[in-house]
């Protein structure tokens, strides 16, 4: 039997005036994750929430979603201690931000590949679960 579906409904798209009434909507409506779009500006051009607003959201929503925090950044071992801190229980990152060979060939480097098993033991060490984002060939 396949797991059931979740529904992470975009922050991103949210009234960020009134961010933590947007968020508790998306909960009561059914939403048991809230997904959080983190971009740096480098890995892509825009940029938008970081720890701050995960540290507040998570002050307003509690225990009651999880907060699945997607790092769209070319550095995401330099953010686990913060989100952790913040709140974050799901911390994904591109694997390419770490390998990034998995975009030019059919196999990884080996040592790139270890610095994506370092990263999940890190997010995990954090408290955290670990996600990693795939983006195809264009």
């Amino acid at each position: 039997m396949a797991p059931a579906a979740v529904v992470s409904p975009s922050i991103l798209s949210a009234d960020f005036a009134n961010l933590a009434p947007e968020a508790k909507k998306c909960i009561q409506a059914g939403a048991q994750w809230l997904h959080v779009d983190v971009m740096d500006g480098h890995y892509v051009h825009n940029l938008t929430i970081g720890p701050p607003v995960v540290k507040s959201l998570k002050a307003a929503v509690g225990t009651s979603a999880v907060l699945d925090c997607h790092l769209m950044v070319t550095e995401p071992t330099e953010w686990v201690d913060d989100f952790a801190k913040a709140g974050a229980d799901i911390f994904t990152f591109q694997l390419d931000a770490v390998a990034p060979s998995c975009l030019t060939s059919e196999t990884v480097i080996p040592e790139e590949l270890e610095k994506a098993k370092a990263l999940m033991k890190a997010i995990k060490g954090a408290g955290m679960k670990a996600g990693v984002c795939l983006r195809p060939k264009a």
